[in-house]
């Protein structure tokens, strides 16, 4: 039976690794707000095959920063399995990554998979979602940085 070698003593993300993740989760949240914005309060232009000029750059502001987001969850895999190797396990984790594969999934199926009727309430899901996440990185965040001060 092999022992784990000594936890480090810093078991903290890389500095890039954070300004990725927070950088592409502000682009998410704030152009999905945008494009929130314009479906509810900005009237359709009937002229217009996208609705608005702006829809079409905030989709893909939205598109991209959720790639970039998936990429930064990502290179933070080995770092997590590092930490539940040392301390028992946190479902606070689990549901942050249930809750974002369930936006990944819903949003995919609202513009591409969906027919327009069922959509709808796919999107309704996907607003929730939206709005819950958020606070699941929040209390995540803030749980990993109690535990790291404690030291388990």
């Amino acid at each position: 039976m092999s022992s784990l070698p000594p936890a480090p003593r810093n078991i903290r993300p890389d500095t890039w690794q954070v300004v990725l993740l927070m950088g592409s989760f502000s682009v998410c949240l704030f152009s999905g707000l945008g494009l929130w914005a314009l479906a509810e309060w900005v009237p359709k232009n009937p002229f217009s095959a996208t609705g608005h000029p702006l829809k079409t750059p905030l989709l893909a502001l939205h598109l991209s920063g959720m790639a970039l987001l998936l990429i930064g969850l990502g290179s933070l895999i080995p770092w997590h399995l590092r930490v539940i190797v040392r301390r028992p396990l946190n479902l606070g984790g689990l549901h942050l990554a249930l809750g974002l594969s369930f936006l990944l999934f819903s949003g995919l199926n609202m513009l591409v998979v969906l027919p327009e009727d069922w959509a709808n309430g796919m999107r309704w899901l996907h607003r929730g979602l939206g709005v819950g996440v958020p606070l699941l990185v929040g209390a995540h965040l803030r749980r990993s940085r109690a535990a790291i001060k404690v030291k388990v």
